[in-house]
């Protein structure tokens, strides 16, 4: 049975050397299935890194504004442009936690740092209006958590 640091996949270091995958990067993910991995770089949240296909992709949690569900696979949002990566909501959600993301919908997960405006519905429906101007449903199931991501942020 083989694992993830049975395959050599090179990776270059800023000196442009060749290092090992696993003195490099720390799976979060205990799934086996290397398509649906994604890893930090043991320096902290600097930048996560999706494999997909044959490669991988380095992302900025910064740079990271929303990812959509489609199916089996999420879209990513980063910056002007969007990578969609064989993974489900709930495999990225939990690899998510511990930064500024909350998932606001079934099909939604936002990066707290693009939330410009909430906006209350008569209903008692709520909006989030994105850095992009797009408006995004916070569903009733997701509205708690929601809530306790912004009571540190609220000043008064």
């Amino acid at each position: 049975m083989s694992n993830r640091a049975d395959q050599n996949v090179p990776l270059c270091g800023r000196d442009g050397e060749q290092q090992n995958k696993d003195s490099d990067l720390l799976p979060l993910s205990t799934r086996t299935n290397p398509q649906e991995a994604v890893f930090l770089s043991p320096r902290g949240p600097k930048r996560l890194i999706f494999r997909f296909g044959t490669g991988l992709l380095f992302v900025d949690p910064l740079e990271l504004s929303r990812i959509d569900a489609e199916r089996d696979y999420v879209r990513l949002y980063i910056g002007n442009e969007t990578r969609l990566i064989r993974m489900t909501m709930g495999t990225i959600e939990r690899q998510l936690s511990g930064m500024e993301f909350v998932r606001v919908h079934r099909s939604m997960i936002v990066n707290l740092a693009y939330v410009r405006e909430v906006r209350s519905a008569s209903s008692g429906d709520y909006q989030l209006v994105m850095s992009d101007a797009r408006a995004v449903k916070l569903s009733r199931r997701y509205r708690d958590n929601f809530k306790k991501f912004l009571t540190s942020d609220i000043a008064v």
